[in-house]
């Protein structure tokens, strides 16, 4: 089983079509966190049943220093159906987006 770069994430059952919707919603996420958010997607892995995706967001721009403990990121969790939805249709969906939005709003004002 190969994993991701964070250690997490297995890849082993992923078809090319999975990692088409994959790439297409990465693509959506980072482009929405990027310009509404100042934010970027590192991450984007199943959890081991494939029923969730697994989302890590960071600032692109961090006043204080990156050094631990003032590492600033979020880990979400996407239900896998709307996952696909999003990629097929080219659109995030309501709930994700409020989902980013709560997040990263917070994730920007803990960095203040």
């Amino acid at each position: 089983m190969r994993r991701g770069p964070c250690g997490c994430g297995a890849f082993a059952m992923d078809t090319n079509t999975e990692i088409l919707l994959k790439n297409a919603f990465f693509a959506l996420v980072d482009e929405y966190s990027r310009t509404r958010h100042e934010c970027y997607l590192a991450e984007l892995f199943p959890d081991k049943a494939y029923s969730e995706y697994i989302l890590c967001l960071l600032p692109t721009k961090v006043d204080a220093p990156f050094t631990f403990p003032n590492r600033y990121y979020r880990y979400l969790r996407i239900d896998a159906d709307e996952v696909r939805t999003a990629a097929r249709t080219g659109v995030l969906t309501p709930s994700i987006i409020q989902r980013l939005d709560t997040e990263l709003t917070e994730l920007r004002a803990s960095m203040k």
